[in-house]
């Protein structure tokens, strides 16, 4: 088996393990059968297993431990990597779920516009512009829903904190891989609201900036609702 279809089939192996336990068939606290049981199920080397729960381990949705056995975790404790798993585990998203996305894409952007106000430079105001005419050049909803998100994205950059930065590039993986919806809850193509964010921190208003933000971002989650 070459080094490619060796990672492909740890990645399917994950994919498996991962659906189980999300799916409540292992419940926390109970361990999974041992490496060399899973590894003739699944008919792979104990290597090939080990990259699979390698994975599970880094997303915490499996402790391993010498003479512990591997034990399954809470996902409640797992990291945000998971959310993406999580929101359309049954081939269908999971509407709640979306909803608290939404909740907290809120509160993050509000708060990182505001501080984008506050300490964004001149070379990252111009990223902001030139992001605004790339949003109006957009040839439709899809593209548009894209670009937009670099929008907030550079958003992140101009809050020089860079955890905020890091958390938008999480989110960005969910907002690519569940784009649609994000197109469902966009009412027009119009730029209104990121050009009053670019003018106000222009301005140097970071109340007026976090303001409109938090309006914009609320209404799409209302369009969702």
């Amino acid at each position: 088996m070459s080094k490619q279809e060796n990672t492909n089939m740890s990645e399917r192996i994950a994919d498996s393990l991962r659906s189980a336990i999300l799916q409540g068939e292992v419940e926390p606290g109970e361990r999974l059968p041992s490496e060399r049981s899973l590894a003739e199920k699944f008919n792979v080397t104990r290597t090939t297993l080990r990259e699979a729960l390698k994975k599970l381990e880094q997303l915490k949705l499996v402790g391993m431990r010498q003479g512990q056995g591997i034990t399954v975790r809470d996902f409640k404790t797992a990291s945000m990597d998971l959310l993406t798993y999580l929101l359309s585990m049954d081939g269908k998203i999971d509407e709640q779920l979306m909803h608290n996305v939404l909740e907290a894409r809120v509160l993050l952007v509000t708060e990182v516009t505001r501080l984008a106000a506050l300490r964004a430079i001149d070379e990252e105001i111009d990223a902001l512009e030139n992001a605004l005419q790339s949003l109006l050049d957009s040839a439709d909803m899809r593209e548009y829903q894209l670009r937009d998100f670099e929008f907030y994205r550079l958003l992140a950059v101009a809050s020089h904190n860079l955890v905020y930065a890091l958390l938008m590039n999480t989110i960005k993986h969910i907002h690519s891989a569940n784009v649609d919806v994000f197109v469902g809850i966009t009412e027009s193509l119009e730029i209104t609201a990121q050009s009053a964010i670019v003018t106000a921190i222009r301005q140097g208003n970071a109340d007026g900036a976090a303001a409109v933000a938090r309006d914009d971002l609320q209404q799409g989650m209302e369009n969702f609702s």
